[in-house]
């Protein structure tokens, strides 16, 4: 997740917060911001919009964005609706040089 994102959500998590507000805060455009809580609800972040700016109302999905954010971890999560093995794929991932790197799916298809 990008770290703009990550800062739009923390602020979300400590209560609503209105667009100008997000925008004085992280120094972005308030098109920025619309941009950055648009893709937060593509990641199945439940962010309302009301008379106190958005809200982060829930948090329910279970994929990487919300994992990520979820466990305020100091590594990235890769996540697969399906894959054959997490195991096999953080091996692929090493292998090319990646660090601090956690594979989640849904479902493995060849794990052991």
């Amino acid at each position: 997740m990008n770290e703009t994102r990550r800062a739009v959500l923390e602020a979300l998590a400590d209560g609503p917060a209105s667009g100008p507000e997000l925008a004085e805060s992280l120094d972005i455009s308030r098109a920025a911001v619309w941009k950055h809580i648009e893709a937060l609800r593509e990641a199945n972040f439940e962010i309302e919009s009301g008379g106190n700016g958005y809200e982060l109302t829930d948090v329910t999905a279970y994929n990487a964005p919300s994992v990520e954010f979820g466990l305020e971890a100091p590594f990235s999560i890769e996540y697969h609706d399906s894959v054959g093995s997490t195991n096999d794929r953080a091996r692929e991932l090493a292998a090319d040089g990646a660090a601090d790197v956690a594979v989640l799916a849904d479902e493995q298809t060849g794990g052991r």
